[in-house]
């Protein structure tokens, strides 16, 4: 998922839409990460531990509409920043994927370092999810594709952002201080 070490830089211009921009890896990580991420339908980009569309994170970061610029400039932007540029499925190349690990504090699963010719997807293991799970314990979390797509301070609280987002979940769950424990009581 992660661009190649000599391909990534803290800044680019790059050309969108006949606006030329600036661009540089520390002002889109603050940009981004101020937003609730919107549903990830294909391609995303990871910001401090969070998913977000590729499309999403390049409009906040250049104030574009969405419709000005497809997914792959997105994508080309933000890979030659050096942020991690990812696929939820691995259906339309055909190519394995790759398995997600922890991220403590964060409200979407992180991805380890892979190549690009591999798709990222979720986690797809018990062990994998209570990892996942275990950055977000006492929290409630909404699931959706073994995904965390919102963490929050209550159920309500949960249920509230799901509707003002219009998103659904798969589940909605606090998750316990030991989230192996929770897993292993589905198991049986």
């Amino acid at each position: 998922m992660s661009p190649r070490p000599d391909a990534s830089h803290t800044s680019v211009r790059v050309q969108i839409a006949g606006n030329v921009f600036d661009l540089h890896q520390g002002e889109v990580s603050r940009l981004v990460s101020r937003l609730e991420p919107a549903e990830i339908r294909d391609h995303f980009v990871e910001i401090r531990g969070r998913r977000y569309p590729v499309k999403q994170a390049l409009g906040a970061a250049t104030g574009l509409d969405l419709s000005d610029f497809t997914s792959q400039h997105a994508r080309s932007a933000l890979r030659r920043l050096g942020l991690p540029v990812g696929r939820l499925s691995s259906a339309h190349t055909g190519r394995a994927a790759s398995r997600g690990s922890a991220a403590p504090s964060a409200r979407r699963n992180q991805t380890p370092a892979t190549s690009q010719a591999a798709a990222p997807s979720v986690p797809v293991t018990p062990a994998d999810l209570a990892a996942t799970l275990g950055g977000y314990q006492n929290r409630w979390v909404a699931i959706q594709r073994n995904q965390v797509i919102t963490d929050q301070d209550s159920f309500s609280d949960t249920v509230a952002w799901l509707r003002a987002s219009n998103m659904k979940a798969d589940a909605v769950f606090l998750v316990p201080q030991d989230p192996e424990r929770l897993l292993a009581g589905l198991a049986t």
